[in-house]
């Protein structure tokens, strides 16, 4: 992330340093009348398991499971404070409106997000 604060031109965007990633992943928080999503880059991967060598790497690489995880390789090089980390999903996830989450990695979180946000928050105790 090299940047701590963007004005998209747009009050309904906003653009946040993720707590605990130590300035190493940004989000996008953004407000419609349908909810609010989040967007992340890797922080959050939401792919499932795969067959063969590639389902493999994946696994090895923390990438692939049965629910939205933060991603082994994303814990030891983004994950700088994971009390913070626990915290900004707890924040969010407190978010009244709440929509979905997109991320990089799998598919859109658009349906149970803000519970999604404390099963990940339980993953950093």
């Amino acid at each position: 992330v090299d940047a701590t604060e963007v004005d998209f031109g747009d009050p309904d965007v906003r653009w946040h340093v993720v707590a605990g990633a130590g300035g190493h992943e940004a989000a996008l928080l953004v407000r419609r009348a349908s909810g609010t999503t989040i967007i992340v880059s890797d922080l959050i991967a939401n792919l499932r398991r795969k067959g063969g060598f590639e389902g493999w790497m994946l696994h090895v690489m923390g990438f692939g499971g049965d629910a939205p995880q933060v991603p082994a390789v994303e814990r030891v090089l983004m994950v700088e404070n994971k009390a913070q980390l626990r915290q900004q999903f707890l924040d969010w996830a407190e978010i009244a409106d709440l929509r979905r989450i997109i991320m990089s990695h799998g598919e859109p979180i658009e349906h149970g997000a803000a519970q999604a946000l404390r099963d990940l928050a339980k993953t950093l105790t």
